[in-house]
């Protein structure tokens, strides 16, 4: 009788794992056509930065760092921080 009702769970888990991959791969194919009809979704972007912070000047990130960072926590890229004084340039003449 054990090895019946062993089989049996078995088979429900079998089962349950595949509707579950169904409906997994139902909403990536819905998502990839909505995506494909109206665009990718874009992202919230703050107004403003925090307090403190600096924001990432990639378009399509925008996150909030910290003002020693010198690349961004999320998507990276290296953040251009302004000078803190002017360089100087001089020719060399020979």
């Amino acid at each position: 009788m054990s090895a019946i009702s062993g089989i049996l769970i078995f088979i429900a888990i079998i089962i349950v794992t595949g509707i579950l991959f169904a409906g997994w791969v139902f909403v990536m194919i819905v998502r990839g056509l909505t995506r494909l009809i109206f665009g990718p979704p874009k992202p919230a972007m703050p107004m403003h930065p925090a307090p403190g912070m600096v924001l990432c000047r990639y378009e399509l990130c925008h996150a909030n760092n910290v003002p020693e960072a010198r690349f961004c926590r999320r998507c990276g890229r290296e953040i251009a921080l302004a000078q803190d004084h002017p360089l100087a340039r001089r020719a060399n003449v020979a």
